[in-house]
């Protein structure tokens, strides 16, 4: 008997969402029923006008309210956001509907952000029997990448923990600004910072290879000082 069909919405169009869209294409278990986006100039079009090979009969509406009005759609993959505050309003109309969701939003992961609004947002998901998921995307080499790589021999993984953080930038405004919000970040959730680079060969040399040569660093640092740069081992006898 084969697996009953999955039906989703695809909730922000932007690169990363037109990717997950492509993605969720390829999974016969998964059919797309909705899809959201607040720009104005894809509001009436239809999905494949973005991604070809997408349901015909999939409009682009403006609110996931609207999207959700119509009872079709189980789950939904958001897209939207990084920041956790830009995300509430649309994890509670999904509770309300009943419906689960997936986000690429990174803060979710992170319920000391904003506690009080986790929590009540925990609270509806149980009691509604609804499943919230944080997968994060940026920054994936660090922390999706890696773990997956890493779990790939085991039978199952039950967590993954973050005992420190490396944070990469470019010599630019903007990158640096990012970055400082990462520390604050890493801050408020209790992970220590290991330290800070600065990536000059992305700037100065090329951006084909920032992604290598940042997780070149990485792998590094856990080979010859998996404890931190700025921290001692020490040794218990059991």
């Amino acid at each position: 008997m084969g697996m009953a069909e999955l039906r989703v919405g695809v909730v922000g169009l932007g690169p990363i969402g037109l990717e997950v869209t492509r993605a969720i294409m390829t999974r016969r278990e998964l059919r797309i029923v909705t899809a959201v986006d607040v720009s104005p100039a894809l509001l009436g079009k239809r999905l494949d006008e973005l991604v070809p090979g997408a349901p015909e009969d999939v409009i682009i509406v403006g609110s996931l309210d609207e999207a959700l009005s119509a009872g079709r759609t189980e789950a939904v993959a958001l897209t939207t956001t990084s920041r956790f505050a830009g995300i509430g309003s649309d994890l509670e109309t999904a509770i309300k509907r009943r419906v689960h969701v997936v986000s690429t939003c990174e803060e979710m992961a992170a319920p000391a952000i904003d506690p009080r609004t986790w929590a009540r947002l925990d609270d509806h998901a149980k009691h509604a029997d609804v499943t919230l998921l944080g997968t994060g995307v940026n920054p994936g080499f660090v922390m999706d990448r890696l773990p997956l790589q890493l779990a790939g021999a085991c039978i199952s993984v039950q967590s993954v923990q973050v005992s420190g953080a490396i944070i990469v930038t470019t010599p630019q405004e903007m990158a640096v600004g990012d970055a400082l919000r990462g520390a604050k970040m890493f801050d408020r959730v209790n992970v220590p910072v290991i330290g800070v680079v600065e990536n000059l060969f992305a700037a100065y040399v090329s951006t084909a290879f920032k992604d290598t040569f940042a997780f070149g660093i990485i792998i590094v640092v856990l080979m010859f000082r998996p404890q931190g740069l700025f921290t001692r081992r020490i040794a218990k006898k059991v």
